[in-house]
């Protein structure tokens, strides 16, 4: 039976290069965009998983964060017909009776009705934040899995929102954006050792040595095609944040330093200092 593979980091960390890169491994179908189980990522509520069953099928998929995933696919391709794929998603969705399985037979769906090609050894979709979850509230709605997390340091991903996302990055966020990246860390990094996990300067600095390690901990054979972003098998961006060339860019590894502002560079240090040097961060 085809694996569960949930590539999970916080915002901004390196989740969009780990699913382009594995998207050329043959062993793999990989979910075009991100899903998630609710309507807001990093949200669990388990009165919907309750009352799954009884839903109406638009409302199933509204929990699944299907509908989100619809318009994204629309707006991806424009050109195809989407009121036959509409119909089959609803009628499956009227036959399902639980978020995991809407999950796997969705996917299926997407798979034989876009690539005409069944689901391959890994299905892998791109969660970020759900690493905020705990690992009983993400098996209930994905069933069994495998994580896979990139961890950046987080002074570069507060730099990088402040740049593109600055709403969700003022100083008054600082403590609880340290927050949320201890508990990913400890939880998932640090503290279970079924994850796959890896520091997103690593995969930078060296990704041959990194996504080798992946692969073997996913159990595929390596393939040159993991050293390549791709979307569909095609050339494609994958670090969002600082270039819109196709490739990886090493360049982001340290380019924090000279953007960050020191008081807010400071008071991170102030909130994660130990767990910084104990990941390797100086």
């Amino acid at each position: 039976m085809t694996k569960n593979v949930l590539i999970a980091s916080l915002h901004r960390s390196g989740g969009t290069l780990v699913v382009r890169l594995l998207d050329g491994h043959p062993a793999c179908s990989v979910l075009p965009f991100e899903t998630w189980h609710t309507q807001r990522k990093a949200t669990f509520r388990l009165r919907h998983n309750l009352l799954f069953p009884f839903s109406s099928s638009a409302r199933k998929l509204r929990t699944c964060g299907f509908r989100v995933y619809e318009r994204k696919l629309v707006s991806a391709y424009p050109e195809l017909d989407w009121t036959s794929y509409r119909a089959r998603l609803l009628e499956l969705a009227a036959r399902t009776g639980s978020p995991s399985e809407l999950y796997r037979r969705a996917a299926t769906l997407y798979f034989v009705t876009f690539h005409a090609s069944p689901l391959r050894d890994l299905l892998v979709n791109h969660c970020a934040n759900l690493c905020l979850l705990s690992p009983w509230q993400l098996r209930r709605t994905f069933g069994d899995y495998r994580m896979v997390l990139s961890v950046r340091d987080p002074r570069a991903v507060f730099c990088s929102l402040e740049r593109h996302r600055p709403g969700r990055a003022t100083e008054r966020s600082i403590p609880s954006f340290c927050d949320d990246w201890e508990r990913s860390v400890r939880r998932y990094h640090l503290g279970d050792p079924s994850v796959i996990s890896f520091r997103f300067e690593d995969l930078l600095g060296d990704p041959e040595r990194v996504m080798r390690a992946v692969c073997a901990d996913l159990g595929i054979a390596f393939d040159e095609a993991v050293l390549e972003p791709t979307f569909h098998g095609k050339r494609a961006q994958a670090n969002t944040s600082f270039t819109r060339e196709p490739g990886i860019d090493a360049s982001a590894i340290d380019s924090w330093r000279t953007q960050l502002r020191p008081p807010v560079q400071r008071a991170i240090e102030q909130r994660l200092g130990p767990l910084l040097e104990r990941l390797g961060y100086r």
